[in-house]
């Protein structure tokens, strides 16, 4: 993957590159996890087709 790679080249000198990787990996990984959770309370009070993309687009606004 570049960006792990990019990742453990900007901290080749001072070392912790397999640490940023991991960090990196954990947090793809939780924003996958809010991101299924906040679907799956969208379909759970069913709140229509139009709620998924308006909270898409709150949380690329937050980003």
């Amino acid at each position: 993957m570049p960006q792990n790679n990019q990742l453990i080249s900007a901290r080749e000198g001072i070392g912790g590159g397999n640490v940023a990787v991991a960090l990196n990996e954990s947090a793809l990984y939780l924003g996958s996890a809010i991101g299924a959770a906040a679907g799956g309370l969208i379909f759970a009070f069913q709140l229509g087709g139009w709620a998924l993309p308006a909270a898409a687009a709150s949380v690329a606004g937050l980003g």
